[in-house]
């Protein structure tokens, strides 16, 4: 039965209640155990390298738990969110898009491994090379090293969420391929292109030195190449 565009609308309202409920009530209760990843994220930092992690401001530490807690339930409620996006628009689609929607939930243990996968890599990464690199750095410059709090967050956070998401381009690549966005000799044909834009954020999103840029862009660019292989070896699009 064909909805009017109230109907629409007060449907669309309620989906988006529901999705932030969802996200409060979990934000609630991640932020309750924030004290104890900020300590264990600085613990982390300390195993590693003999830095001060200080407040610069009165806020700063609260600020810190908010950003922790954010990012800790803004990545599970991403499925939620797609949920109810692809169940708001299932009555626009035809039938080959349902079908289609409906298997798309085959790529989410795929996606979820790739993360996994990612966290290992930026917890290697960067604790093991870059931290330490950074802060040898400093000591050759007779630098004392005084780390804010929120700063520190915000550069685990500036590095890994790149790394984060481009681990999940062989499962973007293979999805955009099935729903017919791309062919199969996209990514060949952009080669050069993403090559050039993987050493740019890079540059932005790690510290400037060639060591961390390079630590960052080659597994990425094994990535893209996997991921040109897999659509290479896929077999053509039905219908």
């Amino acid at each position: 039965m064909k909805q009017t565009i109230p109907e629409h609308l007060l449907e669309l309202r309620m989906r988006l209640i529901y999705f932030f409920l969802f996200f409060i009530v979990f934000f609630v209760v991640v932020y309750l155990f924030s004290d104890y990843l900020v300590s264990w994220l600085v613990d982390s930092v300390l195993d590693v390298v003999r830095v001060n992690i200080i407040n610069l401001s009165m806020i700063e530490y609260f600020v810190a738990k908010i950003k922790i807690s954010f990012i800790l339930v803004f990545v599970p409620s991403l499925p939620i969110l797609a949920y109810h996006i692809a169940e708001y628009v299932k009555p626009a689609l035809t039938g080959r898009e349902r079908r289609f929607f409906r298997h798309l939930w085959v790529y989410m243990p795929f996606s979820i491994l790739l993360f996994l996968v990612s966290v290992v890599f930026f917890y290697f990464s960067f604790y093991k090379v870059i931290l330490p690199f950074v802060y040898s750095m400093s000591l050759k410059a007779s630098i004392y090293n005084y780390w804010s709090i929120s700063k520190l967050i915000d550069t685990l956070l500036l590095f890994f969420l790149p790394v984060a998401i481009g681990f999940q381009l062989p499962v973007i690549s293979t999805f955009l391929f099935k729903a017919g966005f791309i062919s199969k000799e996209f990514l060949s044909r952009k080669r050069r292109f993403f090559y050039v834009l993987v050493f740019i954020l890079a540059s932005v999103f790690t510290p400037p030195d060639v060591v961390s840029q390079l630590i960052v862009a080659f597994p990425l660019i094994v990535l893209f190449e996997v991921s040109n292989l897999i659509l290479k070896i896929m077999p053509e699009r039905k219908g």
